[in-house]
């Protein structure tokens, strides 16, 4: 029988993964691509305004 939900999997009582269906992991992905594709475009406008980081800086925001 095909479940619809995700199903949890728990090891000692923890959730340690969970389970999709092909379609639901699917839409993830493309939302994931959705915004990776937002934040590049975020980025290039950013960058063509002049608003720019060194590298220093960019890399201490990281920490």
């Amino acid at each position: 029988m095909a479940q619809r939900n995700p199903v949890t999997i728990e090891k000692k009582g923890r959730a340690v993964a969970v389970m999709i269906s092909e379609s639901e992991y699917a839409a993830y992905q493309q939302l994931k691509v959705q915004a990776l594709q937002s934040d590049l475009n975020a980025g290039i406008r950013q960058a063509d305004e002049g608003q720019l980081l060194d590298s220093e800086t960019a890399f201490n925001d990281l920490i």
